[in-house]
């Protein structure tokens, strides 16, 4: 959450992009609320949002907007790209087949990565453009988008944590093959 011209702006997740329950559509992607000193909501970032901005800003692979900052009279939002953690999901799947059987007591997962093939082939990063994405907004409701695709490593699955200190924008972005990367951009 962040205050950003008098309004409490609320960002949210859809882990892993799946809604629970018996809501439409159930792929889906994060949205963003703002709040007044009224306690009037508006739809920011989503379905019927007050600038058009469709969820995850357009792109279903962002399932968490991770993290608001305001900078210089504009409002930040970074966010975790959910196809960034197939790899993940690849390398582990023998455990989290482990774990989910061992707890449910069913063989519901079993055999190979589904994933194995599609990341072997290279055409996985290529075709999901996945990696953490930087957008800006001057007024709350009209975005626009600062980088894409993990500024140029697809294994930057998100935009972490933002602090602004003078001039200086400085972005945490989480990576869990190359660690914790930290990027700063100044006005």
């Amino acid at each position: 959450m962040r205050v950003f011209q008098n309004r409490l702006y609320v960002a949210s997740i859809i882990f892993l992009n799946l809604n629970y329950g018996s809501f439409s559509p159930l792929l889906r992607a994060a949205d963003m609320l703002r709040i007044d000193d009224q306690d009037r909501v508006e739809v920011v970032v989503g379905r019927n949002s007050v600038g058009g901005v469709a969820s995850g800003f357009g792109h279903l692979h962002n399932a968490y907007l991770w993290c608001l900052e305001e900078h210089r009279g504009k409002l930040y939002c970074g966010t975790w790209n959910a196809t960034s953690f197939v790899p993940v999901m690849d390398r582990f799947w023998a455990r989290i087949q482990e774990t989910l059987n061992g707890r449910l007591g069913l063989p519901l997962f079993f055999g190979p990565s589904p994933f194995r093939g599609l990341l072997e082939s290279g055409s996985f990063d290529q075709g999901t453009r996945n990696g953490a994405r930087l957008y800006v907004s001057e007024d709350g409701a009209t975005w626009a988008e600062v980088f894409r695709y993990g500024l140029g490593n697809p294994r930057n699955y998100g935009v972490r944590n933002m602090a602004s200190v003078g001039d200086t924008l400085y972005l945490g972005l989480s990576n869990i093959d190359d660690g914790l990367q930290i990027w700063s951009v100044q006005d």
